[in-house]
């Protein structure tokens, strides 16, 4: 039943700008079998485990090699032990720094968020309020925001086409005609693709008969009458059935570019005006464009913590599918993977906009959110007041976006091995706090830290230490680590 509804959603989005699907059989003459369109399976994976803070960069797995980058510092790969008499090469009393936060959102605006909800607004339309809120009134420590939107048309097609020129020269052809003799609808530009000649099988333009049922309605040819009271034939909004932009290049570049949300404000704003909801969900190439993006921006802005946000309303769809190629949805969770594991981390959270029985697209938004390093997405009904629930969303994401940082010397002097954290709480007491061996481990001990030394060599806090010792707290850290035995 799950394939089946994912199916139609797929059709939905093929069929009509509107975002209601069509299964369409032909009714000339007669009444003919629904049409069934058979997209490729997209089987989800539930989301297993606990969710675990979102840490920018991470500690990658342990090794002996040096990180990227010249630093010489080193990971210890036994864990982390106190200074037990070793002399140390590093003592020193800081106040933490809180990195500023970038995030690069990638918003769904396929033919389906143009469905309603709980409020009477269309999905877009309460995204649409949501970010604009956002932009308005931004978080106490101003993030940084950048904005694309997905899919997009390919060059000199469209969306919407009452000819099949419409579509430019790979985009089509438009959801317009049909061979007449099909039992099912089969797709034509001219009577040269149908079987049989003219005579008997013509291209002929199809509609839809008034009243047949609107969830499942019966396709006729047009300027003729249904019969079987089903009224007239009537035309409708047509599509172009591959117009959407399956190239991840496009997507790397930004409607609106990452900057001070409060200064993007206006840009956004315009952005979101002037895209109406439309097309497929083509998530993998668009996603695979938002890591490209952040990774760029990360490399070129060391200081900041760099995410993807992942904003959709349903599965991934196939974007040109080819031969043996996987499911969309095992592709977006191998780049979610890959880009977490790579030598710049970048992760991601996802903020999916989803009708309660809808679990397979929710089981779908848990897993990206686990592959991309963030354990769970944030869910938001989509019959209810999804303009507020995304912007508390959006809010969420930022918010456990923020890490505390202390920068670490690149020095080969430093025994990462032996090291002690104290929390000074500024009233005269310390408590010592626990290493753990990346973020994963935050959940397990929210008191506690693991370096990071991939991009800029900093030793980060668990979310939960981060909340309670951020400015404007007056709380310090006391840190000492060990001297590193010299070369023989």
């Amino acid at each position: 039943m799950r394939k089946r509804q994912r199916q139609r959603r797929d059709w939905r989005e093929r069929a009509t700008a509107a975002g209601r699907w069509w299964a369409a059989s032909l009714a000339l003459g007669c009444l003919l079998p629904e049409v069934e369109y058979s997209a490729s399976s997209d089987d989800s994976s539930s989301c297993q485990g606990a969710s675990c803070a979102v840490q920018p960069g991470g500690a990658g797995p342990a090794g002996d090699g040096e990180t990227a980058g010249e630093t010489t510092l080193r990971l210890p790969l036994g864990g982390v032990s106190g200074l037990s008499g070793t002399e140390a090469c590093l003592s020193e009393t800081s106040r933490v720094t809180v990195p500023p936060v970038a995030l690069y959102l990638m918003l769904d605006g396929s033919a389906s968020m143009g469905e309603g909800t709980g409020t009477g607004l269309s999905k877009w339309e309460a995204l649409e309020r949501a970010l604009n809120g956002f932009a308005q009134q931004p978080p106490e420590d101003d993030v940084l925001l950048g904005l694309q939107f997905f899919p997009l048309p390919k060059p000199g097609s469209s969306f919407t086409c009452t000819q099949h020129s419409d579509c430019g020269p790979t985009g089509g052809p438009c959801f317009l005609s049909t061979c007449r003799a099909a039992t099912t609808l089969d797709l034509c530009t001219s009577d040269a693709d149908c079987p049989g000649g003219p005579t008997t099988n013509p291209c002929v333009t199809f509609g839809l008969c008034a009243n047949s049922d609107v969830n499942a309605p019966i396709a006729c040819q047009l300027g003729s009458e249904c019969g079987n009271n089903l009224g007239a034939c009537q035309d409708f909004v047509r599509t172009c059935t591959n117009a959407a932009q399956c190239s991840s290049l496009s997507y790397a570049a930004p409607a609106v570019e990452i900057g001070s949300v409060s200064v993007r404000a206006a840009e956004i704003q315009q952005a979101l005006a002037a895209r109406p909801p439309q097309g497929i969900s083509a998530t993998a190439p668009a996603f695979e464009g938002a890591l490209s993006h952040a990774r760029t921006w990360a490399l070129a802005h060391p200081e900041q913590t760099v995410l993807v946000v992942l904003a959709t309303d349903g599965l991934p769809a196939a974007c040109e599918q080819v031969a043996a190629s996987p499911p969309p949805l095992d592709q977006v969770l191998a780049l979610a993977a890959a880009s977490v594991a790579a030598d710049v981390s970048i992760r991601t959270l996802v903020i999916g906009v989803l009708a309660p029985e809808d679990a397979a697209s929710i089981n779908g938004v848990h897993a990206i959110a686990q592959a991309g390093g963030t354990s769970r997405a944030a869910t938001i009904d989509s019959t209810g007041d999804v303009e507020q629930e995304f912007l508390r969303a959006l809010r969420a994401a930022s918010a456990a976006a923020v890490s505390c940082k202390l920068p670490l010397p690149s020095s080969a002097t430093l025994d990462l091995s032996h090291a002690e954290l104290r929390l000074d709480d500024g009233l005269g007491s310390t408590q010592a706090l626990t290493y753990t061996a990346g973020s994963a481990g935050c959940e397990a001990t929210p008191d506690g830290w693991y370096y990071d030394i991939e991009r800029a060599p900093a030793i980060t806090l668990c979310p939960s230490l981060c909340a309670r010792v951020r400015p404007p707290t007056t709380a310090g850290l006391l840190l000492e680590i060990g001297c590193a035995a010299p070369a023989p």
